[in-house]
């Protein structure tokens, strides 16, 4: 469902780099392995081992990105392991 619907939108988002690709199916890797929950748990070297992003700066950027571009909601949290996403619905 997710994915399908994030593919014909992001088609149209001239924003939407291949880094936002990958790290949005990392995250969506992450939501199916923890049991598709409402929100997840996400722990940043996770996500960028999972998505190959090598760079903090890039992955701040892109996860901000994909917040601010109304894919995800991100709620960050300083201890490890504890910052949030939920998965938004795009169609």
């Amino acid at each position: 469902m997710f994915i399908c619907d994030f593919f014909s939108v992001v088609a149209d988002d001239v924003r939407i780099t291949a880094s936002h690709i990958s790290l949005y199916l990392a995250i969506y890797a992450q939501w199916v392995e923890q049991g598709s929950p409402g929100e997840i748990c996400v722990d940043r070297p996770k996500l960028m081992n999972l998505s190959k992003i090598g760079g903090r700066s890039t992955y701040d950027k892109c996860l901000h990105d994909l917040h601010d571009f109304r894919y995800v909601a991100y709620y960050p949290a300083r201890a490890k392991g504890k910052s949030r996403v939920v998965l938004r619905k795009l169609v």
